[in-house]
């Protein structure tokens, strides 16, 4: 599916808007800045290698819910909301702009101490959908890889789930590396402000954009 066929299906909401450019992306998805006047998003479209990953879209959409409340809130950690088909595959949240870091930014001791905030932020929420079934995750990207080392590591993984005994769980950033934190444009959002694109949050207008929701086991 194309953008332009993508803002087609979604209709009124983004009547007049034109994509403005494409951004980093991933295998599973190609995602866009939409643009109308003032008005900005983020349109992400899936590949098939998204189904193909088990990626789960209607779960993600719990979690934004659980993560934007409404405007007025100053509990939001991440963006609204405004469009979901999970079958199609298209996703349109509001876009907030700002500095993707690089990997220096993570050499900075106070960085560390703003993300560590966010994350504790993150696992106190009330994680709103099913957990995320680990096993068949590792299978299916085992598959996707097609290779025999894949397959090996995907055995030996799976032998180590088995032994892990039960546990609470908890909502997690489930891709936490330095391109998918953003530094938000200051006045743009309630001074913090969390952008999910799959998980986590505020602090000090710090926000991550995240590229996989989940549910992880946390252990004593």
């Amino acid at each position: 599916m194309t953008p332009d066929q993508a803002l087609i299906e979604i209709g009124a909401l983004v009547d007049g808007a034109g994509v403005v450019r494409k951004l980093a992306g991933g295998p599973p998805s190609d995602s866009y800045i939409v643009e109308r006047g003032e008005d900005r998003w983020v349109l992400r479209i899936d590949k098939p290698l998204a189904a193909r990953l088990g990626l789960d879209r209607a779960a993600e959409a719990c979690v934004l819910a659980q993560v934007y409340r409404d405007d007025s809130s100053d509990d939001n950690i991440g963006p609204r909301l405004e469009y979901l088909d999970v079958e199609g595959g298209i996703q349109l949240t509001r876009h907030l702009p700002g500095r993707a870091w690089t990997s220096a930014d993570l050499n900075v001791a106070n960085n560390l101490a703003r993300i560590g905030s966010l994350l504790r932020r993150l696992h106190a929420l009330e994680a709103p959908a099913r957990p995320l079934a680990l096993s068949d995750k590792v299978r299916r990207y085992a598959t996707a890889a097609g290779t025999a080392d894949a397959a090996s590591h995907a055995a030996a993984i799976e032998s180590w789930l088995v032994r892990l005994p039960p546990a609470e769980t908890f909502l997690s950033h489930n891709d936490l590396v330095a391109q998918n934190i953003i530094d938000v444009v200051p006045g743009t959002a309630r001074d913090e402000v969390g952008v999910f694109r799959y998980c986590v949050g505020r602090d000090a207008r710090l926000c991550t954009e995240l590229f996989s929701v989940g549910w992880l086991r946390r252990f004593a």
